[in-house]
């Protein structure tokens, strides 16, 4: 996810503001929701990931355009 405005925005949050952002998603009724905050969250700390392996975690298929 080269240049990505989401994980920008994640990557900056403070970790109590991420903390407070998982607790309201956690509550969401869409688990894709849940499972992309979680993969961008984890990432905070690294490198951006790949937008492919992003949607493959997310959505246990593979990307095609």
């Amino acid at each position: 996810m080269k240049q990505s405005k989401l994980f920008s925005l994640i990557k900056q949050l403070p970790d109590k503001d991420a903390r407070t952002m998982a607790d309201a998603i956690e509550t969401h009724k869409r688990d894709s929701l849940k499972k992309l905050f979680s993969v961008l969250s984890t990432a905070r700390r690294a490198d951006e990931p790949e937008a492919a392996d992003v949607f493959k975690t997310v959505f246990k298929k593979k990307y095609t355009k």
